[in-house]
């Protein structure tokens, strides 16, 4: 195929190609020179500085370092939802974000828009984009995934986890259990956070534990926030405990099935921590 000409330079659809923006932004910034003015006089207006200019602070010093702006970008919207500094039905605005992270608004929808935050933001047309509000459908729907999740990871690390792994379950339980015992839910929860992740984690299978991590991301987003009452956390602990020995006799079928019986009986916990703002 040959190279396309515009007139501006032949490096222009490449260099524009490269930093991932439009060739229509650096045209229109040459277009807005005066008639009495040669876009040669201006620095500014070279055709790679007409791509620095459809960027306001996010253009990489070198080309492998634009993925990872876009990732700190993604990062920061994503700690602000995790939060609650924007909260379910929140607007986004845009402009303030452009501001506050120092980069075009462009890179913003783009990590809007992304994989990562696909499942908590609702773009609307012509209003923008808002966070996701909880709606039961949902919830019950990323349980039915979380529950089918578990079990698959019950069975899995019954069957490999090791004694300093079953050792590290028991001591999480034990701190689940003080944390219920000095009625604290709040820190009973960030603990049970990190009881399911770390069962992930031990399964050592990389699918299975990017897919968990995405749906416990989305739920967090909906329901944390409530409060548990002393007999559910009861029996969210003894369930754990169960759990921890199937897994330590070596019990796969038990070890998943008990795993997704947890986090079907999860539910109705979860409807106590739905915000009812």
């Amino acid at each position: 195929m040959g190279t396309e000409s515009d007139g501006t330079g032949g490096g222009l659809g490449n260099t524009c190609a490269l930093y991932g923006i439009s060739r229509v932004t650096p045209l229109a910034s040459l277009q807005e020179c005066s008639d009495g003015e040669r876009p040669e006089a201006h620095a500014s207006m070279a055709p790679t500085s007409g791509c620095d200019l459809a960027v306001k602070g996010d253009q990489p010093k070198n080309p492998e370092d634009g993925g990872s702006i876009m990732l700190e970008i993604r990062k920061d919207l994503l700690a602000r939802i995790l939060t609650k500094t924007l909260r379910p039905g929140d607007r986004i605005n845009e402009n303030q974000l452009s501001i506050e992270l120092d980069v075009s608004r462009s890179l913003i929808r783009q990590a809007l828009r992304s994989g990562e935050l696909s499942h908590l933001v609702e773009i609307v047309h012509n209003k923008g984009a808002f966070v996701r509000k909880p709606d039961l459908t949902t919830i019950f729907d990323l349980y039915d995934v979380r529950a089918g999740l578990a079990y698959t990871a019950g069975k899995i690390l019954a069957r490999r986890a090791t004694m300093e792994q079953i050792a590290e379950l028991y001591a999480l339980y034990e701190e689940m259990e003080a944390r219920r015992e000095a009625k604290d839910p709040q820190a009973y929860v960030v603990l049970n956070e990190r009881f399911h992740a770390t069962i992930m984690n031990f399964t050592g299978n990389q699918r299975l534990i990017e897919w968990s991590r995405i749906i416990d991301q989305e739920l967090r987003v909906f329901l944390r926030g409530g409060t548990f009452s002393p007999s559910r956390l009861r029996a969210s602990n003894g369930e754990h405990l169960e759990l921890i020995k199937r897994i330590d006799a070596g019990d796969p079928e038990g070890a998943g099935q008990c795993f997704e019986n947890h986090v079907t009986s999860g539910r109705l916990r979860a409807l106590e921590s739905i915000p009812k703002d």
